[in-house]
């Protein structure tokens, strides 16, 4: 008896995960472990009173590597929901921003931040649930 009630139990955990919705957690986590990443290593330089820097560039290796990591993963998963890809468009200033004096031309780099501000923008509502996405309604003949 004991079996059969386990049994149950197994296949409604089933049929409750193939109906689960789609989730972005993981691509939100990454990105804002980016962002954090970004940040204190930015910070860290701002706080190294030696005109070098030795101090913050030691210190700061491991926040450049997790924001890689962090990265790299983002830009391999796709987002499957309104928050996900809202979270990819709040780090593209950031990417851009940790990105100056690096690779890529002026006018292309504006180009690029300027979009991702615009897709910020444009998604902003639908993050904050104002504004709710509906399929387009079809006429039959």
């Amino acid at each position: 008896m004991a079996k059969a009630k386990a049994k149950n139990t197994r296949n409604r955990s089933k049929k409750r995960a193939a109906t689960k919705p789609a989730s972005d957690v993981a691509l939100i986590r990454e990105c804002v472990i980016y962002a954090q990443s970004v940040a204190a290593m930015h910070k860290g330089f701002k706080a190294d009173p030696d005109g070098s820097s030795v101090q913050a560039a030691a210190l700061g290796n491991r926040y450049i590597n997790r924001a890689w990591q962090a990265l790299t993963k983002i830009a391999a998963t796709p987002a499957t929901t309104p928050a996900g890809l809202c979270s990819k468009a709040r780090i593209v200033e950031i990417v851009f921003e940790d990105n100056e004096g690096g690779c890529g031309e002026e006018d292309q780099i504006a180009f690029l931040k300027a979009f991702g501000v615009e897709v910020k923008k444009f998604l902003q509502p639908i993050c904050d649930g104002a504004l709710v996405l509906q399929a387009p309604v079809t006429v039959t003949p």
